[in-house]
């Protein structure tokens, strides 16, 4: 009689693990399907896409390829692009070659600035650009600011007024990398890795170009000065 009794119990207790077994295994594999439906439900904005590099130069090799308002020099064998202004309160450009742009894109370049207090200036990037009329600029300046406008026609209009950023290393020769991320109608600036910021700037429907820029600053405080940009990249972003 005993025997029979945990005959019974141990074949109850073995149907309680086999089905308790058979259970667990079927869950798994419902999460497991669950998972991978999850994941390849994932919504378009989930991924991330990486960016298109569609132009970059250290200026080891260009030699005279973009093109210039005026008062440029270009030295290819030093590995930099110079720009040097001696008019008072003028802007100078230029722009990359092979830089006909109609996507969402950014711009990016090393910059150095040499200039000293109390004198001012401004070195950036110039984007948007349609022609001599219509383009955006976003300059660092050497007193630790950042300033972006829109040429409209006659027009200067400002898009961030003069703003402090940290971010910015001061002092002449002082190497920052700046970039602006354009998408649609919304810029959106950096200064060594460092967002500081958003701006409506419209891009328009046609073609446009890149570059970059440099500006000296009216009296008192003007005086001629130097640029040079290095490592500039265009690329497509979303």
């Amino acid at each position: 009689m005993l025997i029979e009794t945990f005959h019974a119990a141990f074949s109850f207790t073995l149907s309680i693990f086999v089905y308790y077994h058979a259970f667990m295994k079927q869950t798994l594999f419902k999460i497991l399907i669950f998972s991978l439906l999850f994941s390849s439900c994932k919504k378009k904005e989930d991924v991330q896409v990486a960016d298109e590099l569609k132009y970059k130069t250290d200026f080891s090799e260009d030699d005279h390829t973009w093109y210039s308002d005026a008062s440029h020099q270009l030295f290819p064998v030093d590995g930099y692009y110079r720009m040097s202004q001696s008019q008072e309160n003028y802007q100078s450009w230029g722009i990359a070659p092979y830089s006909t742009i109609n996507y969402n894109y950014s711009i990016s370049a090393d910059v150095k600035l040499y200039v000293t207090y109390p004198h001012y200036g401004g070195i950036g990037l110039l984007f948007n650009y349609i022609d001599n009329n219509h383009y955006c600029v976003y300059y660092i300046r050497n007193d630790g600011t950042v300033y972006v406008f829109r040429k409209q026609g006659s027009s200067f209009i400002t898009l961030v007024k003069p703003t402090y950023s940290a971010a910015i290393k001061i002092g002449s020769g002082q190497t920052n990398h700046v970039e602006v991320r354009q998408s649609g109608s919304s810029a959106t600036l950096y200064v060594n890795g460092t967002g500081i910021g958003s701006c409506e700037a419209p891009r328009g429907n046609g073609l446009i170009s890149a570059g970059v820029a440099l500006t000296t600053s009216a009296s008192p405080y003007f005086t001629p000065l130097t640029g040079d940009f290095d490592n500039v990249s265009i690329k497509k972003i979303q």
